[in-house]
C-alpha cells in the first residue's frame, strides 16, 4: 500500500482545508483533520483516511451518521445544480424559494426598457400609419387597405428587442442587464405577434384587427417556456406572472365575449353608455381564477418556496381586481361593498401571515373601501350622520384589529430592543 500524501513542511501553508503543524505525527502536534469529520481511521499515522481505488472515501456505514446541514436561513444563499435526474426544484433554483431582493438599479433597468419598448410601439404603429392607404371601395368593390406590408418593420424592431433580451438573460443571469432582458424579451413577444398579425382589413368584416389567439397563445407558451427551460430565465417570477395573468385574460376575452370593450364602445342610451352587458362572465372568471392563484401561492409560501409564490400573488391581484371592477354592473354599491370585505379580509389575513407587505396593505385598504360603500349608500346625503357611523364602525374596526391581534397572537412589527444605557462620564 502506498504512504499517504505528507502535509507540506510550511506550517503557512494549509493542507486542504485544515492547517498542519509542526511535531511528531501523532499526539498533540499532529496534523489537525477539518473539523465536522470523525477522527479515526490511521491514529498511529495522525493523518485522516485516504481514499482507496474503487472504494468511496467515506462511506454511508461509517459516516452516516454525520449527515451535511443546509445552511441556516439568511446565510448566503447557495443554488440548487441542475443534474441529471434532477427534480423540478433544483432546476429552478434559489429563486424558487427566495423572493427577489429591492435593487434600485435593477428596477431603473427595467424602467429603461419599458420606455425603449414603447419606442418600439411609437415607431413601428407610426410607419405603418403613415403609408397606409384605405379604400372603402367607392368604385364597387369591396373595401381593403392597401400599404400593411409596412408592419414589418414594426414586427423586426420586437424581434429584435426579444432576442437581445434573451440574450442578455442567458449571457448575464443577474443584475441590471440581465433584469432588463427579462423585461425586454417578455413583452416584446406579444409586441412581435401584434404586428406580425395585424389585418386592418379585418375591421371592414366586424373582426378585430390582431389575431387574438394567436398573440396571447404564443406569449403564454413563450413564458412558460422561458420559466421552466431557459438558462438564466428558469425560475424568475416574471414570466410565470405573466403566463398567469396571460391565461386569466385569455380565458375571460373567450367567455366573455369582449363584453367590457363593447360596453365600452357602446352607443349613447338616455345621456349614458348602455349596460355591461356581459361583464358577469367576466367578473366570474376574474374572481375564480384570482383567488386559485392565490391558493396556489398559499401553498407555495407553507412550502417554503416564496419565490415562486411571488408571481401568483401578483397574478391573484390583478386578476381578482379585475374580477370585482366587472362585477360591479352585477353586484351594484352594496354587494360591491360586502365582496371587498370578504376579499379584504381573507387575502390581507393571508398577506400579514406570510410576512407580504404589498398583499397586506392593499387589500386591508379594499376591505376599508367596502366598508365605505356600504354606509355610503346607507347613508346618502345626511354628512352628520354618515360621519358619525363612519366614527362608531372605524371604532368597531380598531377593537376587532386588537381582539384579532391578540387571539392569533400576532408578532409586533418590531421587536422590542432594550435602550442602551448612556456612556459612563469621568
Amino acid at each position: 500500500m502506498t504512504e499517504p500524501p505528507q502535509p507540506p513542511s510550511d506550517p503557512n501553508q494549509p493542507y486542504g482545508p485544515g492547517q498542519p503543524t509542526q511535531g511528531p505525527p501523532s499526539g498533540p502536534g499532529r496534523y489537525q483533520p477539518p473539523s465536522g469529520y470523525p477522527q479515526q481511521g490511521y491514529p498511529q499515522q495522525g493523518y485522516p483516511p485516504q481514499p482507496q481505488p474503487g472504494y468511496p472515501q467515506y462511506s454511508a456505514g461509517a459516516y452516516g451518521q454525520y449527515p451535511q446541514q443546509p445552511y441556516a436561513q439568511g446565510g448566503y444563499p447557495q443554488p440548487a445544480l441542475a443534474r441529471p435526474g434532477a427534480g423540478l426544484a433544483a432546476r429552478l433554483g434559489t429563486r424558487l424559494s427566495r423572493r427577489p431582493e429591492a435593487r434600485f438599479g435593477i428596477s431603473l433597468a427595467a424602467g429603461g426598457v419599458a420606455l425603449a419598448l414603447v419606442g418600439v410601439l411609437v415607431w413601428g404603429f407610426g410607419y405603418f400609419a403613415a403609408g397606409l392607404q384605405i379604400d372603402l371601395g367607392l368604385d364597387g368593390g369591396p373595401p381593403r387597405a392597401n400599404g400593411e406590408s409596412r408592419r414589418f418593420l414594426g414586427a423586426g424592431l420586437a424581434l429584435a428587442m426579444v432576442v437581445i433580451g434573451y440574450l442578455l438573460v442567458v449571457l448575464r443571469r443577474r443584475g441590471p442587464l440581465a433584469t432588463a432582458g427579462v423585461v425586454a424579451s417578455a413583452f416584446g413577444v406579444p409586441l412581435m405577434m401584434i404586428f406580425l398579425t395585424l389585418d386592418v382589413g379585418h375591421l371592414f368584416a366586424g373582426q378585430f384587427p390582431i389575431s387574438i389567439d394567436a398573440v396571447w397563445l404564443v406569449s403564454i407558451i413563450v413564458w412558460l417556456i422561458s420559466y421552466f427551460a431557459v438558462p438564466g430565465a428558469q425560475g424568475r417570477a416574471f414570466y410565470l406572472a405573466a403566463a398567469a395573468i396571460g391565461l386569466a385574460g385569455y380565458v375571460g376575452f373567450k367567455t366573455g365575449e369582449n363584453a367590457l370593450l363593447r360596453t365600452a364602445a357602446s352607443t349613447v342610451n338616455n345621456g349614458s353608455l348602455s349596460s355591461g352587458a356581459g361583464t358577469g362572465s367576466i367578473a366570474a372568471v376574474g374572481l375564480i381564477f384570482g383567488l386559485a392563484y392565490y391558493a396556489v401561492a398559499v401553498f407555495l409560501d407553507r412550502s417554503g418556496r416564496s419565490g415562486a409564490a411571488v408571481a401568483l400573488v401578483v397574478a391573484g391581484f390583478g386578476v381578482t381586481l379585475g374580477g370585482v371592477i366587472a362585477a360591479v354592473p352585477t353586484f351594484h354599491q352594496i354587494g360591491t361593498g360586502v365582496l371587498l370585505i370578504v376579499l379584504g379580509a381573507l387575502l390581507g389575513w393571508y398577506g400579514g401571515y406570510f410576512g407580504r407587505r404589498f398583499t397586506t396593505w392593499v387589500w386591508t385598504a379594499a376591505l376599508v373601501i367596502g366598508v365605505g360603500l356600504i354606509v355610503q349608500k346607507i347613508i346618502p346625503s345626511d354628512y352628520t350622520g354618515a360621519g358619525i357611523l363612519l366614527i362608531a364602525v372605524g371604532a368597531v374596526v380598531v377593537v376587532l384589529a386588537q381582539v384579532i391581534s391578540s387571539l392569533s397572537t400576532e408578532a409586533p412589527e418590531f421587536e422590542a430592543t432594550p435602550a442602551q444605557a448612556p456612556a459612563a462620564t469621568s
